[in-house]
């Protein structure tokens, strides 16, 4: 057993440990242990006949969080989430692309896909009809200063990284669980460093201003929506001791009520494994900035990577804007992105809307517009209509 994997081994035995006493110790704890849970349950119609699993297509998302204080002050939690999905074959980004030049091959003449992106040229990235993963289970102490961050959990990019404007859960422009067009090539939420056993540390927010480093070990941690390539004709390669490191801003204006968000991160890693010699230690900076006023949410993102392969940059932009009346949301989205691997671009537009049905139940409408251009290929196009129902606990 490798070091990296003695040290996610680690993390999750000391998870599996802190998960079985709460029941035992919150008794001793001052004002006992509080604990919340949340559900996110979705039901996709997105006809595409060119899609790798045909719909309709399900989204869950439960998450479970603990936490207490002690006498001395100092606070402690647990937070475990799962997720499954049955989507459209697709693992994040990672798909085998049409018409895309012959990319660079292991000695054995297999495939080699995207370290970040998870794009696999022409072949490879067998598509998977459902996906079902632990995207969290990691225990964190919290001091006057710090939080200490130990298990399966997203890397310093992503537990500072805020989320974008948009009227839908699964369908978005910009890294969306289910691609109605099929053309999606923008994600600017792409990460080495998680979910996966990990440790990290987190400063108070101070001013607005909050900063997180982390450390995982190994990023092989199978998780939904993850865009890690798969399949017998890909190369194989490990993405090992991954460093992180983040920065957000987040503060409303006691006098207008306006909001900002405002986000900075940049991950690292080396490329491991018996053709990693061929490969590029993998790198990923990414931004983001939000602003809330009332009724209406902007948001704009950036990410670029080289994508751990020589010629291989991959740079992703989006926008999004949303509107709030009553019970019903509505948002345009239009996200870029241009994969040096496929030597391809592409762009999306969305638009959508959703209505919130009683307590709990949600239904909406999306109408995409996905494109794609490059060299060598035929230029393509398709507009799509996809349902989201969905419930909320």
């Amino acid at each position: 057993m490798t070091r990296s994997d003695r040290f996610a081994a680690a993390c999750s035995a000391a998870v599996l440990c802190a998960l079985a006493p709460p029941a035992a110790v919150a008794a001793d704890l001052p004002g006992g242990l509080q604990a919340k849970a949340e559900a996110d349950i979705d039901l996709v119609l997105a006809p595409d006949p060119a899609a790798a699993q045909s719909g309709p297509y399900g989204a869950v998302a439960l998450r479970w969080s603990a936490d207490a204080v002690r006498a001395s002050g100092l606070r402690w939690g647990l937070d475990v989430a799962g997720e499954a999905l049955t989507g459209d074959g697709r693992r994040g980004l990672a798909r085998a692309l049409p018409d895309c030049p012959a990319g660079p091959r292991a000695p054995d003449g297999r495939a080699r896909a995207g370290l970040v992106s998870g794009l696999s040229g022409p072949t490879g990235g067998a598509p998977a009809s459902g996906q079902a993963g632990l995207s969290q289970a990691s225990l964190w102490v919290q001091t006057g200063f710090v939080r200490l961050r130990a298990g399966i959990a997203e890397g310093a990019a992503g537990q500072e990284r805020p989320d974008l404007p948009g009227a839908l859960r699964t369908l978005r422009a910009d890294g969306g669980l289910i691609d109605p067009t099929g053309l999606a090539l923008a994600d600017t939420g792409l990460s080495l460093a998680g979910p996966a056993p990990g440790l990290s540390i987190q400063s108070r927010r101070l001013i607005g201003l909050r900063a997180t480093a982390s450390y995982t070990p190994g990023a092989g941690w199978r998780s939904v929506g993850r865009a890690r390539a798969a399949g017998p004709d890909l190369a194989q390669i490990d993405v090992r001791d991954v460093w992180a490191l983040a920065a957000s801003f987040d503060r409303r204006s006691p006098q207008s009520g306006v909001r900002w968000r405002a986000y900075a991160g940049a991950e690292t890693a080396r490329a491991a494994g018996p053709d990693a010699a061929l490969m590029r230690d993998p790198w990923v900076v990414s931004a983001r900035i939000a602003r809330s006023s009332g009724d209406v949410s902007l948001g704009l993102a950036w990410l670029k990577t080289n994508d751990g392969l020589p010629g291989a940059d991959y740079e992703a932009v989006s926008a999004s804007a949303a509107l709030e009346r009553g019970d019903w949301l509505f948002s345009a989205e239009a996200s870029a992105a241009r994969a040096g691997l496929a030597r391809r671009d592409g762009r999306t537009l969305q638009r959508a809307a959703s209505r919130l049905v009683g307590d709990h139940a949600v239904i909406g409408l999306a109408a995409s517009l996905g494109q794609e251009t490059g060299a060598g290929m035929q230029d393509r196009r398709r507009a799509r209509l996809a349902l989201e129902a969905g419930l909320r606990f």
